[in-house]
């Protein structure tokens, strides 16, 4: 292989590299940034399930 080939690939390989690191980078972001979502959606759901008419009964959560 000649020396063009091999600058090519080694900045191929660079380029492979860092496209993956920031991948997971951005793919953990999205990550933090939904688990509070899920976090408050469920609370929600269970305290909307909360009966109001003077019994302290507890309705099943319906979480899903």
């Amino acid at each position: 292989m000649d020396e063009r080939t091999i600058k090519i690939l080694d900045k191929c390989e660079a380029m492979s590299l860092l496209s993956t690191k920031t991948s997971s980078h951005w793919s953990f972001i999205k990550l933090m940034l939904q688990f509070p979502l899920i976090l408050t959606s469920s609370v929600m759901c269970i305290l909307n399930s909360f009966d109001n008419n003077g019994d302290s009964n507890m309705k099943i959560p319906n979480i899903g």
